[in-house]
């Protein structure tokens, strides 16, 4: 404690600064204006007030830390925000957005209603401040606001998909890098083999470089070393050579299309990559806008902080990468377009998120549901689910065709080998119900790390697939009581976008996904447009998503932390078929209203 105590105080000293002074004062001046005039007030008035009290907030957050860009504005030495601290800070707001969610609720119940706009302000200004959260209050992380790790693969890979396909990225980087007289460096360092998911001597590649060279013609070639040149130079040696383990490029041919077009568009620059990685803050804005668009101001507001304060989809993995982002946006949009009644687009807008990383897909089986079971009960098919379905079949009808043509006819045979190899690789950072079957004590990473073997997981992958092999039968349980109860339920709901959001619990249950794919429950805030009570499990969700990061047990190893997680998001994904497991008159208006396919 005593050592707590001296770190805070260390910090406290540093971070108190008259910038700081002057932010704070300012923000209390404004909180003050807002309780004193909380009655008289216009309402528009105050909701904007309160937004910009958010802000004054973030900038306070952003001052103390000195977060680089916030620093530069007001003239401070550059600092940067400790992961602890920002777990906590996202905790607290998660758990008082929450606490705020119960208490408003305990006021409705004993008919003490308070203004509404006390409620949406309060609200946007804690969205405001998670968002602000997520972007960790302007510490990217990243140098020049991009990825480099990301943008290795992401650019590289469309950029060459027909000579690198899905097996080559790193040995053909290794030949470039040869060629460009670094032979040594990459006789030295290990490099993933993509065909088996395990870490070899990078020198192998080396052997036959033919096999590299004779796949490129004379000018993509040297526009290949041009462009392994430049990524190498703007990389430290441990963090090039990190990249070269990693489990090379995964999307499937449909993502390719668009990164192909812009992969090509320019040279590799640190300026380019700024532009490129800032077509996922556009996806962020349209997405979030379509929430309050299609939801309202509340879900928005629930769906912003829930976004900025969880853990497994958090900044560091993805953030100032390229399109990284635009599978959710358009999962979500669909819900939106359904919400709105735009089935022929929804259709659309799902298809092409299913295409960019296939699992999406999943959540069909809430639809499936529900268009089944209206024609059992009325014997055709529903014209608004045609023209859903027409909108899928359609855009499906397009995108294919368009990547074959892109990417060459071999793309999807190779991207169908490349995944599977992929999907049997247990990685450290995955989620599901897979993950927790496949953990133990004795197979933690903790005991399993052995930094002589050249490849020094191998040992813990061996272990997760010999122990989920032998609860397969335990999980084919587990799938059919979810079945089940998932008939029992969604063939009661009429609503298309909340039998989409309602099959999340398959999505975790079928198939094991990196933990940043976990933005995914999104689509369970929509759900809070019901139910009062998702509204705040979900926020308390993110705020136990952060206790378990600080927790020194889970976070010493990264498998045992996503372990915790998944254990975590099984429960809660279970937990949203309880809350409509019984019909509620209620919520007559989400089951039997008028909003037939709404």
């Amino acid at each position: 404690m005593q050592t707590v105590n001296r770190a805070f105080s260390a910090w406290l000293a540093q971070a108190a600064t008259l910038q700081l002074l002057l932010v704070v004062i300012a923000l209390v001046f404004l909180v003050r204006h807002l309780v004193r005039g909380a009655e008289t007030l216009d309402e528009k008035r105050f909701v904007r007030l309160s937004v910009l009290a958010g802000l004054l907030a973030l900038l306070a957050v952003g001052t103390a830390f000195r977060t680089p860009p916030v620093a530069r504005l007001l003239s401070l030495p550059a600092g940067g925000i400790e992961e602890k601290a920002l777990s906590w800070i996202k905790c607290a707001l998660a758990f008082a957005a929450a606490w705020l969610s119960v208490y408003e609720t305990r006021r409705m119940v004993a008919k003490r209603r308070a203004r509404a706009c006390w409620s949406k302000g309060v609200a946007l200004a804690l969205a405001v401040l998670a968002l602000g959260a997520y972007f960790r209050f302007a510490d990217y992380g990243y140098f020049d606001f991009n990825h480099r790790h990301e943008f290795f693969h992401y650019y590289l890979g469309p950029k060459y998909s027909r000579e690198l396909g899905y097996e080559r990225i790193y040995q053909c980087t290794a030949v470039a890098q040869a060629d460009l007289g670094q032979a040594n460096e990459v006789r030295v360092r290990k490099m993933m083999n993509l065909v088996t998911d395990l870490l070899v001597p990078a020198k192998v590649a080396l052997e036959h470089p033919e096999e590299c060279r004779d796949r490129f013609t004379a000018e993509r070639w040297e526009s290949f070393k041009s462009d392994v040149r430049f990524f190498r130079n703007s990389s430290s040696l441990d963090t090039w050579n990190h990249m070269q383990g990693d489990h090379g490029y995964n999307p499937p041919p449909v993502w390719t299309t668009m990164g192909r077009f812009w992969s090509t568009l320019a040279p590799p620059s640190a300026a380019y990559f700024k532009f490129l990685a800032s077509f996922d803050l556009l996806l962020w804005v349209g997405m979030f806008s379509a929430v309050y668009w299609a939801f309202g101001w509340r879900v928005f507001a629930v769906a912003a902080t829930f976004f900025g304060c969880q853990l497994p989809a958090e900044y560091y993995w993805t953030g100032g990468a390229f399109l990284r982002q635009d599978w959710l946006f358009w999962l979500v949009l669909s819900a939106c377009l359904l919400r709105k009644r735009y089935h022929a687009l929804s259709g659309a807008a799902f298809a092409y998120s299913t295409l960019l990383r296939v699992f999406p897909g999943v959540l069909l089986i809430g639809w499936a549901v529900v268009i089944v079971a209206h024609i059992w009960k009325h014997k055709r098919v529903a014209p608004h689910h045609a023209r859903l379905l027409l909108g899928g079949i359609g855009a499906t009808a397009v995108l294919v065709p368009v990547s074959i043509a892109v990417t060459g006819a071999s793309a999807y045979p190779e991207f169908y080998r490349h995944i599977q190899v992929h999907k049997h690789t247990p990685l450290t950072n995955n989620m599901g119900l897979e993950t927790v079957l496949s953990q133990s004590y004795a197979g933690r990473m903790a005991f399993n790390w052995n930094p002589k073997a050249v490849d020094p997981c191998q040992r813990w992958e061996e272990l997760r697939r010999e122990r989920l092999r032998a609860f397969r039968p335990l999980h084919i349980v587990l799938l059919a009581g979810l079945a089940v109860a998932f008939l029992a339920v969604v063939r009661r709901v009429k609503s298309l976008w909340t039998a989409q959001a309602l099959a999340l619990p398959f999505v975790i249950s079928v198939v094991e996904l990196t933990c940043y794919y976990y933005s995914m429950f999104l689509l369970a805030a929509l759900l809070s447009r019901h139910r009062r009570g998702i509204e705040q499990w979900l926020l308390t969700v993110a705020c136990i998503s952060q206790l378990i990061a600080v927790n020194r047990f889970f976070s010493a190893y990264l498998d045992d932390l996503y372990t915790a997680q998944s254990v975590l998001y099984c429960f809660f994904a279970a937990s949203l078929l309880g809350a409509y497991f019984r019909q509620r008159k209620s919520v007559a208006n989400e089951v039997g209203r008028a909003e037939v396919g709404g």
